[in-house]
């Protein structure tokens, strides 16, 4: 099961350098007594570390930032967790492709294109969802939809 809070603080402290290195604005903001998701932990950090790394790579700066959250949308029956980024945004062309295997940006410094790709695939498996939301010049949202383990004891 996943303690969605636990794997997001456990992403953010590996992460701990690049944050100091990338921004000065880092907010978190985690919902309070979440159900929790069936799948695996590591496998949704691994999406989480490369959603937030992606989010400083967009940054034209150290003052812009970067966020994280998490919900349970009760409605949906799905925990969300939000990464949005103040980065330079990602072109209406390209969004429907930064999903696909071996599509990147940045060539020029060394991205395979393969990270979107394996994040959008474990949220897949995890019977998730991955929704993008860009506006050039303004930034980016990621949202992760996963379903929580039936039986929980949330209010």
């Amino acid at each position: 099961d996943i303690d969605i809070n636990k794997v997001i603080n456990f992403s953010i402290s590996i992460l701990n350098n690049q944050i100091k290195k990338f921004t000065n604005s880092f907010v978190i903001k985690l919902g309070k007594n979440l159900p929790v998701a069936k799948g695996n932990p590591q496998q949704i950090e691994q999406v989480i570390i490369n959603i937030i790394q992606n989010s400083f790579h967009a940054l034209p700066n150290k003052s812009s930032g970067v966020y994280v959250s998490s919900i349970f949308d009760k409605k949906s029956g799905t925990l969300k967790v939000i990464i949005g980024d103040e980065g330079v945004g990602i072109k209406k062309e390209i969004l429907s492709r930064i999903t696909e295997p071996f599509f990147t940006t940045k060539k020029d410094s060394g991205g395979t294109g393969l990270g979107l790709y394996i994040s959008y695939s474990i949220i897949k498996e995890h019977h998730g969802n991955l929704d993008i939301k860009s506006e050039p010049g303004k930034g980016t949202e990621i949202c992760i939809s996963l379903p929580v383990s039936e039986g929980g004891d949330w209010q």
